[in-house]
């Protein structure tokens, strides 16, 4: 399952629109989002981190190890 945007607004000093992906959050900050309808859960059979690496937004894109790196050709050199 995915917790995705549920409403445009600013999150964490970048503007987020409805169905983008919530990141960077804990467990208790998402059950708080979702719970006041900034957020919402759902449920998908893809898995997106079996493909490394992959673009978790804003240009940046993440390592099989767990580094977030900017760039699409330096994430491709750094996976290497």
């Amino acid at each position: 399952m995915e917790l995705r945007h549920a409403r445009h607004r600013k999150y964490k000093g970048q503007w987020v629109y409805p169905g983008d992906w919530v990141e960077g959050h804990t467990e208790k900050e998402a059950k708080a989002m979702v719970a006041c309808g900034q957020a919402y859960w759902e449920k998908t059979d893809e898995v997106y981190e079996d493909y490394y690496p992959y673009h978790v937004g804003g240009g940046w894109y993440k390592l099989s190890n767990g580094q977030k790196v900017k760039g699409k050709e330096a994430a491709k050199k750094a996976e290497l």
